[in-house]
C-alpha cells in the first residue's frame, strides 16, 4: 500500500509502529540527482502514464489525487512522475521564480514558464521521490538525513540520558514528521521543583517534553523543541527557542546526536530565565502582555483569546513576569484547540519562545487597555 495522497496524515501513540512506518516508507523512497534544466514539467491528464512501482489501479489513484492537486507532472531521467504539492515551493526554487500568481495560471502555461526558467537557471538538482510522487526538488547542496535515524538517534539519547520515560505520540504528513517524549527524571526536573516551590510554596506534577521534528520536503530542518508539562492539565511553557540544524553543509545524524546531548543543559538554562521572570514584578501586567504580543507573529484572533483567557484568570493587578509569560503560552493551548495548522503552530511555538527572554519592564507603563479595564468595572458596578 502507497500512502500517496498529497494530504496524508498519520497519528501513532506507540513508537515502535512509527518507527516502523517511516522505515518502511524510507525503504520504497528514491533520491535521483540531475541538472536543474534537464527536468521537464508536463500538465498532467487523466490517462497520463506515470513511472510507479506499483498496481495500474494504484497508479490511477496517484494520478486522480495528482489532477485534484498540483495538476503537474515531472520528466526526469528515469522516466516521468507526479508532482505532489510539498514539491512545488522547491520546484519554483529550482527555476528561480516565485509568487502567488503562480498557483493561479493554467497548468499548460505554469509548466511552459517554469520550463523555460529551468533551461536557464543552472545547478543541480537532487529530487525526492516517494510513495509514488515527487515530493521535493532540493538544491544540489542539500543534506540528507533520513528521517528513521534521526527519531532513533533521538528517543536512544533520550532513554540513554534519562530515567522515567515515555513516548507521547508523533504524527506523520507529507512535510514532515514529529515525535514526542515526556521525560519525569528528578535529575532534569529537580531546578523547576525548587523554583516552584519557592514560588509558589509548593511543587506542581512537573514534566518535561522534548519533540523532535524533521522533515524532507525543506518544511523543516532536523529540529529539537523543549516545553515544560505543569499540572494534571500539563499545561505547556515553552523552554526557549528550538535547537535547529538545516539540511545543508557538513550537518549530519552524528551532528543532530551532539544537538541532543545539550537537553540537559537547554533546560538547566530556561529554568535561570524562569526564576529571573518570578523576580520581575510587573504593574500592568494587561499592557505588558499586548506589547509583547504585538511584537511578535500570533494570528490576531489567538492574540484576543490570549489577553481575554488571562484577564478572566488572572485579572489586571499586579504579578510578575513568570504568570505574564505562563499566560502567553496559554497561546499554544488556544492554537491547538482551533486545530491551527502544523506550520503554523511551528511557528507560533517560535514566536512565543521569544517572549522567554524579552524585556517585560519595557512595556510595563499605564495605557488605554488599563483605562478601559477600569471604565468596564464602573460600568458594571452602575
Amino acid at each position: 500500500m502507497l500512502y500517496f495522497k498529497d494530504d496524508f496524515f498519520a497519528g501513532f501513540v506507540r513508537e515502535e509502529k512509527m518507527m516502523a512506518f517511516l522505515t518502511e516508507l524510507e525503504e520504497r523512497a528514491e533520491w535521483q540527482r540531475t541538472e536543474a534544466g534537464k527536468m521537464e514539467v508536463l500538465p498532467i491528464e487523466e490517462d497520463s502514464r506515470i513511472d510507479a512501482e506499483t498496481g495500474e489501479e494504484e497508479c490511477g489513484k496517484i494520478v486522480e489525487d495528482t489532477c485534484q492537486h498540483t495538476g503537474l507532472m515531472l520528466r526526469l531521467e528515469k522516466g516521468i512522475y507526479p508532482v505532489g504539492n510539498t514539491a512545488m515551493k522547491t520546484l519554483e526554487n529550482r527555476a528561480r521564480i516565485s509568487g502567488k500568481a503562480l498557483s493561479l495560471l493554467p497548468k499548460e502555461k505554469l509548466a511552459r514558464i517554469l520550463n523555460e526558467c529551468l533551461e536557464v537557471s543552472g545547478g543541480t538538482a537532487l529530487v525526492r521521490i516517494g510513495e509514488g510522487k515527487v515530493r521535493a526538488t532540493h538544491s544540489g547542496g542539500y543534506r540528507v538525513l533520513p528521517m528513521p535515524q534521526i527519531f532513533h538517534t533521538a528517543s536512544e539519547s533520550i532513554r540513554t540520558n534519562y530515567r522515567e520515560v515515555d513516548f507521547a505520540g508523533g504524527s506523520f504528513e507529507q512535510s514532515r514528521a514529529t515525535m514526542r517524549w515526556e521525560i519525569r527524571d528528578r535529575a532534569l526536573l529537580e531546578t523547576y521543583e525548587k523554583m516552584m516551590e519557592d514560588y509558589e510554596g509548593k511543587c506542581p506534577q512537573l514534566a518535561a517534553q522534548i519533540r523532535v521534528t524533521t522533515s524532507d520536503t525543506a518544511d523543516s530542518g532536523a529540529n529539537i523543541f523543549y516545553h515544560l508539562l505543569v499540572g494534571p492539565g500539563k499545561r505547556r511553557i515553552a523552554m526557549g527557542m528550538a535547537v535547529k540544524m538545516e539540511h545543508e553543509g557538513q550537518n549530519s545524524v552524528e551532528r543532530f546526536a551532539e544537538n541532543m546531548e545539550t537537553t540537559f543543559s537547554r533546560y538547566r538554562e530556561a529554568a535561570c530565565k524562569l526564576q529571573r521572570l518570578t523576580h520581575v514584578q510587573i504593574l500592568y501586567p494587561l499592557n505588558v502582555m499586548h506589547g509583547m504580543l504585538q511584537n511578535i507573529r500570533m494570528p490576531a484572533e489567538i492574540r484576543e483569546e490570549t489577553m481575554n483567557l488571562f484577564l478572566n484568570t488572572n485579572g489586571a493587578e499586579s504579578c510578575t513576569a513568570y504568570e505574564v509569560y505562563c499566560g502567553i503560552c496559554e497561546s499554544l493551548y488556544l492554537a491547538e484547540s482551533r486545530k491551527l495548522g502544523t506550520s503554523a503552530m511551528l511557528m507560533l511555538e517560535e514566536e512565543v519562545s521569544r517572549c522567554l527572554t524579552m524585556r517585560y519592564t519595557a512595556f510595563d507603563v499605564p495605557g488605554r487597555l488599563e483605562r478601559r479595564l477600569a471604565e468596564k468595572e464602573r460600568a458594571e458596578a452602575a
